[in-house]
């Protein structure tokens, strides 16, 4: 486990309340929280899919908004906002957050094909790192003053990032904008360095390798007093912050390659059959575990 111990956002929310507050009136607030949170996807999701399908004949299922609230729901549970703002750590977070992303994106047969291709992308920079969990897998790509993110570090990275983002297309070709953020937070995390910056690299210089928002001091009576750290608490908003402008990137050029007037490379890749990009995504793994046993070959030679 990656994470601090325990439940870093409550213990937060129970530092902000007043004293006295039960721990079950702090779980209803994080839950209403993040109900607010599903709801204001769920809303983009609706004005997003009314200016893509405007004119358009076909009737969206009904069922649809439902699986894309259910799964904005389920995957923020699982998907960290920073190191220690996370309701659960989990080490199997990227295999829980596709499985809810792909929920989202049920009722059409024809892009269960390119889920494959999809996942096979994943596995270049998850073999690499070596880990599921997304807050290790961001913490991996902290070399190089916050730049040492996968596209940069291997060669195989960028075209791992290319089949996964045209899978991604196919996969949410319903224009099912829930879907697309969980996809492109995924991609943002193990191919774009996660929460690393260099701004996170030089806050880290003066705050410690993994400074949080809660400091834990013994007092002299045996007691332990928990306090507010304000460097902690300005690095976890700095880490936010890069994460939510590296998926919002993301999801933006996605979006764009879809409404883009002039589109037509991007059509003929999509219009190949996905069995062939799956082929591509393997050679991307393959290349990607071979770059890394040459490059740790000859660092341990020099």
């Amino acid at each position: 486990m990656s994470g601090s111990g325990g439940n870093s956002f409550l213990d937060f929310l129970r530092l902000l309340a007043p004293a006295g507050v039960p721990a079950w009136a702090l779980a209803l607030a994080a839950a209403l929280a993040t109900a607010a949170v599903g709801w204001v996807f769920l809303r983009f999701e609706s004005l997003a899919s009314a200016r893509m399908e405007r004119g358009a004949a076909a009737v969206r299922p009904s069922a649809a908004p439902t699986l894309a609230l259910a799964a904005a729901l389920g995957a923020l549970a699982v998907f960290p906002f920073a190191p220690h703002v996370f309701f659960a750590d989990v080490e199997l977070g990227l295999f829980l957050v596709l499985a809810l992303g792909f929920a989202a994106a049920i009722g059409d047969p024809r892009t269960a094909g390119w889920r494959i291709p999809l996942a096979l992308a994943l596995l270049a920079p998850v073999a690499t790192f070596g880990t599921l969990d997304l807050i290790e897998a961001s913490r991996l790509q902290s070399r190089w003053l916050g730049m040492g993110w996968f596209v940069f570090v291997n060669p195989f990275g960028l075209p791992g990032l290319f089949v996964f983002a045209l899978a991604a297309l196919e996969v949410t070709k319903r224009e099912e904008a829930v879907s697309t953020f969980l996809l492109s937070a995924v991609a943002a995390v193990f191919f774009l360095g996660g929460f690393e910056s260099p701004a996170t690299a030089l806050l880290r210089r003066s705050l410690g390798e993994d400074p949080g928002f809660l400091n834990h001091a013994t007092q002299p009576d045996g007691s332990m007093q928990t306090r507010l750290a304000i460097g902690g608490l300005v690095f976890q908003l700095v880490c936010a912050a890069t994460l939510i402008a590296k998926t919002l990137l993301v999801m933006f050029v996605l979006m764009r390659l879809r409404l883009a007037p002039r589109r037509r490379l991007w059509e003929r890749a999509a219009a190949l059959p996905w069995i062939q990009w799956a082929s591509v995504a393997l050679c991307c793994v393959l290349g990607a575990g071979l770059w890394e046993w040459a490059r740790a070959a000859l660092w341990s030679s020099t």
